[in-house]
């Protein structure tokens, strides 16, 4: 009993980390900075630290990818591709 409350506080801790980390790359992807964008993606498509949204992840993705970014690019294209866009 008490290992559980142990391991369910340690997760309240990383979604609290995982929550703040997301405001901040969100700050800075509004400012047009690409691994934000990119990284502000990844947390949109796992539901970790935002809430999950697919549709968000892939115009977070382009946006870096448009300044350059290969892994975003391939990353909008993987899961535009899952959504059934183009």
């Amino acid at each position: 009993m008490q290992s559980q409350l142990h391991v369910r506080d340690g997760l309240r801790r990383r979604e609290g980390r995982a929550r703040g980390g997301a405001r901040l790359y969100r700050l800075a992807a509004d400012q047009g900075y690409a691994f934000a964008q990119s990284n502000l993606g990844i947390m949109y498509e796992q539901g970790r630290g935002a809430a999950k949204d697919e549709r968000e992840a892939v115009r977070l993705y382009r946006l870096a990818a448009e300044q350059g970014n290969a892994i975003a690019a391939r990353e909008a294209k993987r899961l535009s591709e899952k959504l059934g866009e183009t």
